[in-house]
């Protein structure tokens, strides 16, 4: 049965050594080790069970019935005709064993697959239950108990959406790691937006957050994360070929490598953005193409070079792209003009058809955002969010 539930959960599991065959035989003289005797659990060694586990060295004995009924694949292994052997899970001396999965992660399944009707509702849930759920979840993915998986996708986005601001580096991990395995997509994207919320506040740390979004490969939450690491810096330079010293503890040497390519593809495209002046339409009735070309275009490309100028003053740091070409804008519409365009020139609107911030904008707002930028250097992938 050790191999049929092996093989149904898709695990890896080893089985116990065999007895020696001499009741005078020493472990020592066969090369064997012996296997010690489980102690029962304090908890939930039900005398009324009948199926006894074992998790690495406490033994379970619990109703069969509950994990027939809740996981399929426990349904499938207790199916199988064992023949004449002895049937495994009948007795102490003879568990079924449960290799790979961990004491307390088996406790607390079984504690919800008894707890009363009440403890189980999601809004009762209380928050130092977490780990406990994170539990419950990781085992309802291995034994595919879909009943308990759907609960805590439930009870981890309640206690997020109501907890968030207490919720510390390792239970965001936790939930984080939780969330990916069981494909919770509720829970994935509030743990991603209440994480990133604390750590711009300053109440969590950067590191635990990179480092789980790197084991995901979760682009856009790294790149969120790295934007936040680059606000932190001293006023950016815009001149590219100016060093800068990049020093934050936490972050791993391959998170620093994207954060400084971030930090040159942004200021690269800054500086080709501010010395590029967008085309404006022909707003005057009578401007003739020639005209609009060397004077109004002209005069319109000089103005956005002082523009692009005067918001590196109020925006310094490179990853406030966004920031940067909303002012432009202002700057540059006619209502919140703070130059000086001649009047007998055509002058940039921007509630024209073609806008060109309305493309720049949408290009570092959408849901890639700036993540290119840090992933410049590297292939594109799937994004693990």
């Amino acid at each position: 049965m050790l191999m049929d539930i092996e093989q149904a959960a898709g695990q890896h599991f080893e089985r116990p050594a065999k007895r020696m065959r001499s009741e005078s035989s020493s472990p020592s003289e066969h090369g064997s080790a012996v296997v010690s005797p489980g102690e029962r659990d304090p908890d939930f060694y039900l005398s009324s069970g009948d199926c006894v586990l074992r998790v690495q060295n406490t033994l379970f004995r619990v109703h069969r019935f509950l994990l027939e009924r809740d996981s399929c694949v426990f349904a499938a292994v207790f199916d199988l005709p064992q023949g004449q052997l002895d049937v495994e899970g009948a007795t102490d001396a003879k568990p079924i064993r449960l290799e790979g999965d961990e004491v307390e992660d088996f406790r607390a399944l079984l504690k919800y697959m008894y707890a009363p009707a009440l403890d189980t509702q999601v809004k009762h849930v209380a928050l130092t239950e977490l780990p406990n759920i994170v539990h419950v979840s990781q085992l309802a993915h291995k034994y595919q108990m879909s009943k308990w998986q759907q609960w805590t996708d439930l009870v981890l986005l309640e206690l997020v959406h109501n907890h968030s601001a207490v919720l510390t580096d390792d239970d965001m991990v936790a939930v984080y790691c939780a969330a990916h395995l069981n494909s919770f997509q509720h829970v994935l994207e509030a743990v991603t937006s209440s994480w990133l919320e604390q750590i711009r506040g300053k109440r969590l740390r950067i590191g635990p957050a990179l480092d789980a979004g790197e084991t995901y490969r979760a682009r856009s939450f790294l790149g969120a994360l790295y934007e936040i690491a680059l606000s932190r810096m001293p006023s950016s330079p815009t001149n590219l070929f100016t060093p800068i010293n990049l020093s934050i503890p936490d972050i791993s040497p391959v998170h620093l490598g994207r954060i400084y390519t971030g930090y040159s593809s942004l200021s690269l495209s800054w500086l080709g953005l501010r010395h590029r002046a967008a085309r404006i339409d022909v707003s005057r009735a009578l401007c003739t193409l020639s005209y609009h070309e060397n004077t109004c275009q002209t005069r319109f490309a000089r103005d956005w070079v002082a523009a692009a100028v005067a918001v590196e003053k109020d925006y310094p740091n490179v990853c406030d792209i966004r920031e940067r070409l909303t002012k432009m804008r202002q700057i540059l519409d006619p209502p919140f003009a703070a130059h000086s365009s001649a009047p007998t020139a055509c002058v940039f609107v921007s509630r024209a058809p073609k806008d060109p911030f309305v493309k720049l904008l949408n290009a570092v707002s959408g849901p890639e955002g700036l993540v290119a930028h840090f992933f410049a250097a590297e292939p594109a992938e799937a994004d693990g969010l």
